[in-house]
């Protein structure tokens, strides 16, 4: 585990390293908590995360920044134009709704939400399911590094 220090304003920090990025830079994650024995709860959970292989730096990358990826893959497949469309309408619709979440905060119940309103609008069940699926695929494509 990191060495912890407490900081000025109460808080105790401890850096994780990561390892080197493709540049051979090291890579730390910092952790931040009230207490000695929180933060060694924080670490434990960072370093889980790290031996399942998950990228726990992925996690603090926007939910627009991977969605525009997502996007710019369908955009590569050979879908017809309106599909198309019908992605980025999407993609449009889940950015604005999820406009500064990271993509590690984004939880089902945020979703749910949305689609939600959506059915409440009266927007076709097969419009929501259009919305449904895209957010999924999004998520989906994220679950692997974040």
């Amino acid at each position: 585990m990191a060495k912890a220090k407490k900081r000025a304003d109460g808080r105790y920090c401890a850096q994780i390293y990561l390892g080197r990025d493709e540049n051979g830079k090291r890579q730390y994650k910092s952790v931040y908590a009230k207490s000695p024995a929180e933060l060694k709860e924080k670490e434990t959970a960072v370093c889980l995360q790290l031996g399942r292989g998950l990228d726990v730096l992925a996690q603090r990358d926007s939910f627009a920044a991977w969605a525009d990826d997502w996007l710019r893959l369908k955009e590569r497949e050979r879908i017809t134009c309106r599909q198309m469309d019908n992605y980025r309408r999407a993609v449009k619709l889940w950015k604005e709704e999820l406009q500064g979440y990271e993509i590690g905060q984004v939880r089902a119940d945020d979703i749910e939400r949305v689609l939600l309103t959506l059915a409440d609008q009266g927007l076709s069940q097969r419009t929501v399911s259009l919305y449904r699926s895209a957010i999924r695929q999004i998520l989906r494509r994220a679950v692997g590094r974040g």
